[in-house]
């Protein structure tokens, strides 16, 4: 039997093993000088995080736990920075196997970017996603403008990539009525906790409460959570009580960390205490002209003659919201496609939600959380609600990609893709457009290949679209591989933005 004949049965007999070897090896792949020790991380990764990373790993590997840091700042309590990992697991167990070379720092913190990948697979499979779909999203997932924009700052990685964990164990819990995987989900949050930025352990907890209300309350609209369960949408008891046992997991397991950093942290440290309300509305904020970055990752590279982005007060590494175009298209088919589902629009109002209180200076709602929600006033980086904005999009996504693997979509649905992808390809050069061509000529930083990517991943979405609209001749067989051909396409495009 030839070799490919052979290897495409594989695949057939073990979509969800070859799914995530393939989304690992285009990673590995894109990642080859880093993963070779010919690249290494810049900026914060590099002189914040590794020289952390190193002293915990050196400790480790000495048997011993380091708590206090004599050597900087006539001494630091470690325990009191969230952000370390001096309580992770993760982080004390990589120290200990690979030690605490700027390598060493390199692999754990490309692992921890994987995982994130690895989460929205088995999201997807949950979720009744057919695996070239978990391929496709989880793609675009590991290369998304949160990922690329934010790869300096570790303790973001960290955090957004349990983000998929979290919610898939919480979903299996409602979906299941067992408690036992809202512990689990509980768990992870406290783990993500242990070594991740805490703005996301705040968010990420509100954003779990949020998911399970939606369960709730979509139930009689929603019918089965996923593909693999027969049970209902829970009912309100049930909801609380999962609710509760993932919030009580998760506060034992972060427990260690927070406890320290509200004891030792006062007198070292004025993050223990609430920021003021201007500092938390405005500071890196996401400015609204940077939603034009849906359209190509490469709008963030504009800048004035004097090297300051165009997106005035949003620094370069927040500004992005890129994440495909195949994913953002297929999520607008997921609402578009079952009107009626009242728990996708759900997700549509949590997505809308996340993009408003990201751009705190320009809209009233990141105010209204500093307000009203007390953990709120302790965070900054207005921008880092995008992260739960490009997440929402994926699992939209997911819910569109089911009917297109199985032919099930109607004749008309065929016709809403269509007008979804021509409406967001003209959004897509309108804001190409505009960013280039309405700006001062210092400005136009734009090359041909950017608008080659631009025809090539928008263009190619489009004639898509029409051509499974156009022709009803089992034209589901062949989207799969238009779409994994598409998204293999943006990656090595993506890739090139991101910094070394």
């Amino acid at each position: 039997m030839p070799r490919p004949l052979y290897i495409w049965k594989l695949v057939k007999r073990f979509p969800w093993i070859s799914c995530i070897l393939a989304v690992t090896l285009v990673f590995l792949l894109s990642n080859r000088p880093l993963v070779l020790g010919n690249a290494s991380p810049v900026w914060d990764a590099e002189t914040y995080f590794h020289p952390y990373y190193t002293l915990l790993s050196d400790a480790a590997r000495a048997g011993r736990f380091i708590y206090w840091n004599p050597w900087s700042l006539g001494g630091e309590p470690l325990v009191a920075n969230a952000q370390i990992g001096v309580f992770s697991p993760l982080t004390l167990l990589f120290g200990l196997l690979c030690g605490g070379s700027l390598h060493a720092f390199t692999i754990y913190w490309l692992f921890a970017w994987w995982l994130g990948g690895l989460g929205m697979i088995l999201l997807a499979r949950h979720l009744g996603a057919p695996a070239w779909a978990a391929a496709v999203v989880a793609l675009g997932f590991l290369f998304c403008g949160f990922y690329t924009g934010n790869a300096e700052h570790t303790s973001f990685i960290v955090s957004f990539s349990f983000l998929p964990w979290i919610i898939w164990r919480l979903d299996v819990a409602l979906s299941e009525h067992n408690l036992w995987p809202a512990i689990e989900a509980g768990s992870l949050w406290g783990l993500s906790a242990l070594s991740g930025y805490p703005a996301f352990t705040v968010i990420t907890g509100m954003y779990a409460a949020m998911w399970a209300l939606g369960r709730a309350i979509t139930r009689r609209s929603a019918g089965r959570l996923s593909a693999n369960s027969n049970s209902i949408e829970p009912g309100w008891l049930f909801t609380a009580a999962g609710t509760a046992a993932f919030a009580i997991a998760g506060a034992l397991v972060m427990s260690p960390i927070y406890f320290s950093f509200f004891y030792e942290g006062p007198g070292f440290i004025d993050r223990v205490n609430p920021v003021s309300r201007e500092i938390a509305i405005t500071a890196n904020s996401l400015h609204p002209g940077a939603v034009a970055t849906f359209a190509s990752p490469y709008l963030i590279l504009l800048k004035l003659s004097d090297f300051k982005a165009i997106w005035s007060y949003t620094d370069v590494s927040s500004c992005s919201i890129y994440l495909g175009g195949v994913i953002t298209v297929l999520a607008i088919f997921g609402l578009v496609m079952k009107p009626r589902s009242g728990w996708r629009w759900w997700l549509g109002l949590i997505a809308a939600l996340a993009l408003a209180s990201a751009m705190g200076t320009a809209l009233p709602l990141r105010g209204w959380l500093n307000d009203l929600i007390y953990p709120m006033r302790f965070l900054r980086h207005a921008s880092v609600f995008r992260a739960y904005y490009l997440f929402t999009l994926c699992v939209l996504a997911l819910s569109a990609t089911r009917y297109l693997s199985e032919g099930a979509i109607q004749n008309k649905n065929r016709w809403r893709l269509l007008a979804s992808a021509l409406v967001l390809t003209l959004l897509a050069v309108l804001a190409i457009v505009l960013v280039h061509r309405l700006m001062p000529i210092e400005m136009q930083r734009i090359s041909m290949f950017e608008y080659l990517h631009l025809l090539v991943i928008w263009g190619g979405i489009c004639l898509l679209a029409f051509i499974g609209a156009r022709w009803r001749l089992r034209v589901h067989r062949y989207i799969p591989i238009a779409f994994v051909v598409l998204a293999l396409t943006d990656v090595p495009s993506i890739q090139l933005l991101r910094p070394r």
